[in-house]
């Protein structure tokens, strides 16, 4: 994983800077994407729009893959704290509450209960939004209003993420 400023991430002095909270904190390539971690808190809608922003979409974890690339972000990176280590996701039911729509594609699924985390999601209607526990993967529901940190990705082009 890389900071803002493209330097292997080895400890919090390498990704301290004030413009992490504009470019992102973190940024790995793996299973064909450029996954970005920002430091920024936002709501979900907010996340997304600055995803957008920087051609890419709040990130899909669907597979086993792709929960392990979130897993080596956050390994990646001791900069990020226990506080941010649940960002959010591109899952979200806001138009339906019968389905969960990843934002990459637009498709709905039946999500495994394997793949949420302990708890979630939990039948309150209000947390229609996902996030993600970068320690194993698994995700999470909450409201979409709340304000947290945010994975974003794109297809890994060998372009940077920076503008």
């Amino acid at each position: 994983c890389r900071n803002h400023t493209g330097a292997v991430i080895d400890d919090c002095r390498s990704c301290t800077s004030s413009a992490t909270q504009v470019v992102g904190l973190a940024t790995c390539s793996c299973s064909e994407k450029e996954w970005i971690f920002f430091s920024k808190r936002l709501n979900f809608s907010s996340a997304n729009t600055t995803c957008n922003s920087i051609n890419a979409t709040l990130a899909t974890v669907r597979s086993a893959a792709d929960r392990q690339c979130v897993v080596s972000l956050n390994l990646m990176s001791s900069c990020i704290s226990k506080d941010d280590s649940f960002p959010w996701i591109g899952l979200n039911h806001i138009d339906t509450y019968q389905h969960w729509i990843w934002m990459s594609d637009g498709n709905s699924e039946q999500l495994n209960s394997s793949n949420w985390n302990k708890g979630s999601p939990n039948g309150d209607r209000s947390q229609r939004c996902g996030w993600t526990a970068l320690t194993s993967g698994l995700i999470g529901d909450r409201k979409c209003t709340e304000r947290k940190t945010f994975l974003c990705e794109r297809r890994n082009n060998g372009d940077s993420f920076t503008k």
